[in-house]
């Protein structure tokens, strides 16, 4: 199973790199729309007016360059981020599944991401699960780590 799943993921990853030599951008499908960048912005944020032929102008060559918003970039401009990091001890314990699967439903329902750090109950790897949440500006931290001491986590977590 680990087998098929390891050679799954080199597929997909393959796919994925052979797609193209860069994602496309809000300037490629402004370009092809014949708008400008900040309509487009417009367009993908649903924030200020355009018209319906312009609207329908950029949606199609959004679908026509296989457009996706750039999460990073959003996250730069907007000083907001759209990750949740969920911090667990074992991912095989029946119950984080579970939790799991409540948290991400709640998260895509609000265009929020979740991450997921298994942290196999040793302090260091909970330590570095939060340091990376927090460098990368993550919305929202959900801890379970029974190792590291209160007293750690307090300043871990400002």
């Amino acid at each position: 199973m680990l087998e098929y799943l390891c050679q799954r993921c080199h597929i997909l990853l393959g796919v994925i790199l052979n797609k193209r030599s860069r994602p496309t951008t809000i300037v490629d499908v402004a370009r092809e729309a014949g708008v400008s960048p900040k309509t487009v912005s417009r367009v993908v944020t649903g924030n200020g007016y355009v018209s319906e032929d312009t609207l329908q102008r950029v949606q199609e060559a959004i679908e026509q360059l296989d457009y996706r918003v750039n999460r990073a970039a959003q996250s730069l401009v907007s000083d907001r981020s759209t990750t949740i990091g969920l911090v667990v001890p074992n991912t095989s314990n029946p119950f984080f599944p579970e939790v799991f699967a409540d948290i991400q439903q709640a998260a895509l329902e609000r265009d929020y991401t979740v991450s997921v750090f298994e942290t196999k109950e040793h302090p260091e790897l909970e330590r570095r699960a939060i340091n990376a949440l927090a460098e990368h500006r993550a919305a929202g931290i959900i801890i379970y780590i029974p190792q590291l001491p209160d007293e750690e986590l307090g300043p871990l977590l400002k």
